[in-house]
């Protein structure tokens, strides 16, 4: 992040069940003294009983923000009451904390993480939470042992579904080719 830019944070509310008033606030250590000041609240605290909620903050960075990594902090907790500090404790809820990098650092480029990186680890961690999550709701349902595992049929069968796809796509293409065209003639795909 640049100091003196605008940008916007985007993040999900949501519940493992009923309308539950839930109240979510995100904070950045612009000064990184490893403390989320009151002035380092990105926005007032959203206050939501959908489902599924999405939030969106639009901020800009401070001009004084001190360059480097520092700390970005969500918080969803379920509470009636509209405010909330970094630090509160809760029964139900949750807190994420992310490294943002401010100005230039790591490499010479501003930002933080890349894209491909939080698209890889959007594919390594919402499988594994939908495991998780569902595993634990089939033995709050009696289940046990695999029967509990959603889908587990597929998750066991998936490197051979993986090595099918990888070899029809390449036997498609060499037939492709094999009709005379080259890689840039391609009738249809």
């Amino acid at each position: 992040m640049s100091p003196g830019q605008g940008y916007t944070l985007t993040y999900d509310v949501t519940t493992c069940g009923g309308t539950y008033t839930r109240v979510s606030a995100a904070w950045i250590d612009w000064n990184q003294n490893f403390v989320f000041d009151a002035g380092e609240m990105l926005a007032a605290p959203s206050t939501t009983t959908l489902a599924l909620q999405t939030i969106s903050t639009t901020f800009t960075v401070p001009s004084d923000a001190v360059n480097g990594q520092t700390r970005l902090r969500v918080m969803v907790q379920e509470r009636s009451t509209a405010t909330l500090g970094p630090c509160d404790p809760f029964g139900y809820g949750g807190v994420k904390d992310f490294t943002i990098q401010v100005g230039k650092g790591g490499g010479g480029s501003a930002g933080g993480s890349s894209g491909a990186l939080a698209v890889l680890l959007i594919m390594i961690f919402c499988p594994l939470g939908y495991l998780a999550a569902g595993t634990a709701w089939g033995y709050k349902q009696g289940k046990s042992g695999r029967e509990a595992v959603p889908h587990w049929e597929h998750i066991v069968n998936s490197p051979r579904y993986f090595v099918t796809g990888i070899t029809t796509s390449i036997q498609w293409v060499k037939t492709k080719l094999g009709r005379g065209g080259t890689s840039g003639e391609f009738a249809e795909i």
